[in-house]
């Protein structure tokens, strides 16, 4: 389906954090750890490791909206230190480049959408609830972060030598809880038996293409409506009674269920 989550059906007790990707491209460098941090901060009283990870944090809020607000090469590392009342070297102190800084931004930026995604599908109970209610989370958290999109773009414009984007980290690396899923829905007979990867590749396009459209044409509709229609199309279709034949087969009668797929409320 192309969300970036970690949705299992096992026991919540069980339910291992996000996925973040195991294997980070060569130029992603990360940002530094507590150890060296402090080594470089040596100066002066020990900065505790609580007041480092506040800073750092700090440092990752203001540049995720530095970047989308002045793109890559038109953020000023300075400028961006002095909104946080700190000097352009405990900048570089926490993040050594920029390069770095920006991809740390991106990568917090994607695991914050994955938890968000992850803790409201937490209590949902069936498998179709876990998908409505992580199609709905989706779409609400990036309605209410839009700086991720920028940055999604920022960083296929300016390292176009990354073998694999951030985003697609996280769409790779979660894959696996929603392909689960949907194949609890076709040994069910929730879903008609279509080969999984393709559902996950359209539900994919229809979820980042609304993304992306709401982005740059401004979004018309509420993405709670939104939400509804891509799941009401996806499960239902527009056809009724017979689907047409597929090359090598005959038509059939596609059974329907006798409720639709829960969408919030709408239709």
């Amino acid at each position: 389906m192309g969300l970036p989550l970690k949705s299992r059906t096992e026991p919540r007790s069980s339910r291992a954090a996000p996925k973040r990707p195991q294997d980070p491209a060569p130029s992603a460098a990360a940002p530094a750890d507590a150890a060296s941090v402090a080594r470089k901060l040596g100066r002066g009283r020990p900065v505790s490791p609580a007041l480092r990870a506040r800073r750092q944090e700090q440092i990752l809020d203001a540049a995720a909206l530095g970047f989308a607000a002045h793109g890559y090469a038109g953020l000023d590392v300075e400028a961006l230190a002095a909104t946080i009342g700190v000097g352009k070297g405990t900048v570089y102190r926490y993040f050594p480049t920029k390069e770095a800084l920006f991809l740390a931004t991106i990568d917090r930026r994607m695991h914050a959408l994955t938890t968000s995604i992850d803790a409201e599908v937490a209590s949902a109970g069936t498998p179709m609830d876990r998908i409505v209610r992580g199609v709905h989370a989706f779409l609400a958290h990036l309605d209410a972060h839009p700086d991720l999109v920028e940055l999604i773009v920022h960083e296929r414009a300016v390292f176009k030598d990354r073998r694999t984007p951030t985003f697609l980290q996280y769409h790779e690396a979660n894959q696996g809880p929603w392909t689960e899923l949907l194949r609890e829905l076709i040994r069910t007979g929730e879903v008609r038996d279509v080969p999984v990867g393709r559902f996950m590749d359209v539900m994919s396009y229809a979820l980042w293409g609304a993304i992306f459209t709401n982005h740059f044409l401004g979004r018309r509709r509420s993405f709670d409506e939104q939400a509804g229609d891509i799941l009401d199309v996806a499960f239902w279709g527009v056809r009724t009674g017979v689907r047409p034949a597929a090359p090598g087969e005959k038509s059939r009668a596609v059974r329907r269920g006798k409720r639709r797929v829960e969408t919030g409320g709408r239709r």
